[in-house]
């Protein structure tokens, strides 16, 4: 068996990656149909990680102590995907984002599996998109999410594995891992239950805004591009270390902090309006029509 495993890896990690994801999609597929209880859900993604740490632990030389916390990194990303599939059009274009940008890596580094794997990514999501768009409207489902968080999360680890640079692989996934984990941190303090369906993601709050879902897609996916541009700006050595994540965090605090800019501009807003309204008199200050009764012409004077 370790023999079949190495031998599948070193052939083309394309299989093993494409493997994962499918696993990981038909976990979803699971959970859409019947539902399944949370840590069942976790166990499920932590196993599909932790297979592919293994055969890559196995193939080529992987640290074994890296397992655990690949197969919860792993298990993260299935979720954060899932959590971010909450507006029209999103996780196509993430997947797209995300895709192209994983194929410039493996093109610049002369990795042919990578090359493949991103353009498939970026091929499956976008196909999918006129579908999410046209009314009467499909969903991914948890089948979708949980198949863009698999694929992303093991094309990345796999990536790293290889020794291909880290911030360049991780600069796609920045804003998506920044909305998930502030959302979590804010509702932990809060004393929210984090686990519970709520409306307090980054995007969902710019949606209450009056933001349309494709406005907000479109948004999102503009700030990846421009964290996977400085990634693979990096990588390429045009820009140093410090100067990428200067960008990618630059990205990252005016998405966060867009909802709280949209909520001012929109208090504003309002109160302008209430001022320009003319004050209403109350009651007793309104002028009295008294009626006017005219004199009879037969009374006497």
């Amino acid at each position: 068996m370790p023999t079949l495993l190495t031998g599948a890896a070193e052939a083309s990690p394309l299989l093993l990656v494409c493997a994962i994801a499918a696993a990981t999609g038909l976990l979803g597929l699971v959970e859409d149909l019947r539902g399944l209880p949370v840590l069942v859900r976790a166990a499920g993604q932590c196993a599909a990680g932790a297979a592919l740490l293994t055969v890559l632990s196995i193939s080529i030389g992987f640290y074994w102590m890296w397992i655990p916390l690949g197969a919860l990194c792993f298990a993260a990303y299935v979720n954060i995907a899932n959590f971010m599939d909450g507006v029209n059009g999103i996780s196509s274009l993430h997947g797209l984002a995300t895709g192209l940008s994983f194929t410039a890596l493996g093109w610049m580094s002369s990795t042919d599996w990578m090359v493949i794997s991103g353009l498939l990514l970026a091929t499956c999501f976008i196909t999918f998109l006129p579908w999410n768009l046209i009314r009467p409207g499909m969903f991914l489902g948890d089948v979708g999410s949980y198949l863009l968080g698999g694929a992303v999360a093991a094309i990345a680890i796999t990536a790293m594995a290889t020794g291909l640079p880290v911030m360049a692989i991780v600069a796609p996934m920045a804003i998506y891992v920044a909305d998930t984990m502030t959302t979590l941190v804010r509702r932990a303090l809060r004393g929210e239950p984090i686990l519970h369906s709520h409306r307090t993601h980054t995007y969902q709050r710019l949606t209450d805004l009056g933001l349309s879902h494709m406005a907000v897609s479109a948004l999102v996916t503009l700030l990846t591009v421009v964290c996977s541009l400085s990634g693979l700006a990096v990588a390429a050595g045009a820009v140093s270390e410090l100067s990428g994540a200067l960008v990618i965090t630059a990205a990252i605090v005016v998405y966060l902090a867009l909802p709280r800019l949209g909520a001012a501009r929109v208090a504003r807003r309002t109160k302008r309006t209430e001022a320009a309204e003319p004050a209403l008199l109350p009651p007793d200050t309104a002028p009295s029509h008294r009626e006017t009764v005219p004199r009879r012409t037969d009374e006497g004077s």
